[in-house]
């Protein structure tokens, strides 16, 4: 199945965390361990980190990884997650010499606000979605439904 029809399907609960030393350091800066359990429920992971506006972040994907909550795919994921206290755009960047590069945010109900394949140069991911208040999570993924591992840096920008 292509991954964009996939996105409409979520299957909570199922997943469980892995996170590894290359990650950033799970409940840095300003998400409250109230929000890193709603994502972590949501999105059945509890591997969450916090990444806030400006910010560039160099992760992995590896083998320890949560699995994107999708049926029929078996990709690796890192979720970031981040609260806006007003609605606003906001852009993610989404880069890798490693692999073809997908991003897409979450909702608190683990529910796919907007995603992005191909936005950015070449193979990486570049979004700009516009947000409510709330709280949200941004997925680092690759676009393809099997496991890819490398390194990938995302930034965010509002």
């Amino acid at each position: 199945m292509h991954k964009t029809l996939l996105l409409s399907f979520l299957v909570v609960g199922l997943l469980f965390a892995g996170c590894d030393s290359n990650d950033p350091v799970v409940n840095s800066g300003t998400l409250s361990q109230a929000d890193i359990n709603t994502l972590a429920a949501a999105l059945g992971c509890t591997a969450i980190a916090n990444i806030s506006a400006g910010q560039s972040l160099n992760g992995s994907l590896d083998n320890i990884d949560c699995t994107v909550p999708f049926p029929g795919d078996d990709s690796k994921v890192d979720y970031y997650g981040f609260r806006l206290s007003q609605g606003m755009s906001v852009t993610f960047n989404l880069e890798s010499s490693d692999f073809d590069a997908f991003v897409a945010v979450f909702n608190s109900n683990g529910t796919v606000v907007d995603s992005d394949d191909d936005g950015g140069d070449g193979l990486d991911a570049r979004l700009t979605v516009n947000l409510d208040a709330g709280l949200y999570a941004v997925a680092a993924n690759t676009s393809t439904e099997t496991p890819v591992f490398g390194s990938y840096t995302i930034s965010r920008s509002n």
